[in-house]
C-alpha cells in the first residue's frame, strides 16, 4: 500500500517529490528565520504554484479504492437462512490493509477473502465453537482468525461496526498468569490498532497498566517488582528483565 501511494504522489506531484525540492524548502525556512524573507510572501508564492497542482491531481489521479480487478475466485459465503453459498465472482480491491478479494454482490453479500503478499488467496478459516457461552450476551463463543492471521476467541453474535441491530463485541482475553501490580486484576494479551502485541490490565479503562513485553510471574530479586518480562534484542538470547525503569536487573531466560 505504501509503494502504491508513493507512486501516485510521484506521478501527480513530480516537482514536490523531487529530492532537491526538500533542500530548497529548508533554505527558504532558514531565510525566513533569519529575516531575509517574509513568511507571508513565501507562503503566498508556494500556494500559487501548489493550488493548480492539487486541482490537476484531483482530476487525473487514479481512484484506487473504486478500481476492481476481475479474478476466477468465487464467493463461498453461506446465506444465514438457506445455507446456500453465494457463488458470485470476486474482484481484487484495495483497502486500508492492502489488497483483498470482495464479492461482486457487495453490499448485499459481505463475502471477502484475504490475499497473501504473493497474491495467493489465504485459506479460509471457519469459526470453531468452543463449547462456552458469551458472558455478555449468552451466544456461543467461537474460535476465529483475525486479519493478521492470529487466532482468538470471540462472540458468534459479532457484527460489523454500525450494523443494525448492533452485534456483540465481546472478545475473550488471553490471560498470562500475572496479576496487575496497580489494581490486582489480570494482565491479558492485547493487540494495538497497528497489529503489535502488548499486555494490559483486564480492568481497562479503569486501570491503564500496560507493558510491551510478555510478563512472567517471577518477582524481581533486586527491587521486588511483582513480575519480570521476556525481552529479546536482535541477535541476542532471550532475557528476563525487570520492567521497573529504575532497576537494571536482567538474567538469561531458560528455554
Amino acid at each position: 500500500l505504501g509503494t502504491i501511494t508513493n507512486d501516485q504522489l510521484v506521478q501527480s506531484f513530480p516537482r514536490i517529490m523531487e529530492i532537491e525540492y526538500t533542500a530548497k524548502v529548508e533554505d527558504r525556512l532558514d531565510n525566513i528565520q533569519s529575516g531575509e524573507e517574509d513568511w507571508v510572501g513565501a507562503l503566498d508564492r508556494f500556494w500559487k504554484r501548489f493550488e493548480p497542482e492539487i486541482d490537476h491531481a484531483s482530476q487525473t489521479m487514479r481512484d484506487l479504492k473504486s478500481e476492481e480487478v476481475e479474478t476466477d475466485e468465487v464467493c463461498d459465503k453461506e446465506d444465514e437462512e438457506t445455507g446456500e453459498k453465494c457463488g458470485k465472482p470476486m474482484v481484487i480491491k484495495l483497502g486500508r490493509f492492502g489488497r483483498y478479494l470482495r464479492c461482486t454482490g457487495h453490499p448485499e453479500c459481505s463475502g471477502t477473502k484475504n490475499l497473501k503478499k504473493d497474491g495467493e488467496v489465504e485459506e479460509t478459516f471457519e469459526p470453531e465453537p468452543t463449547g462456552e457461552d458469551c458472558p455478555k450476551c449468552g451466544e456461543p463463543l467461537v474460535r476465529k482468525k483475525n486479519r493478521w492471521g492470529q487466532f482468538f476467541v470471540g462472540c458468534s453474535g459479532w457484527k460489523p461496526k454500525n450494523s443494525k441491530p448492533p452485534g456483540c463485541s465481546y472478545i475473550q482475553q488471553e490471560k498470562v498468569g500475572v496479576k496487575c501490580p496497580d489494581c490486582g486484576g489480570e494482565l491479558v494479551k492485547r493487540r494495538a490498532r497497528r497489529g503489535n502485541t502488548f499486555y494490559g490490565c483486564d480492568g481497562y479503562p479503569d486501570c491503564k497498566h500496560t507493558t510491551p513485553n510478555l510478563p512472567v510471574p517471577i518477582k524481581c530479586l533486586e527491587c521486588e517488582h511483582p513480575y519480570l518480562v521476556i525481552r529479546q534484542r536482535k541477535n541476542q538470547p532471550k532475557m528476563m528483565a525487570c520492567p521497573n525503569k529504575e532497576c537494571d536487573f536482567e538474567t538469561e531466560a531458560a528455554e
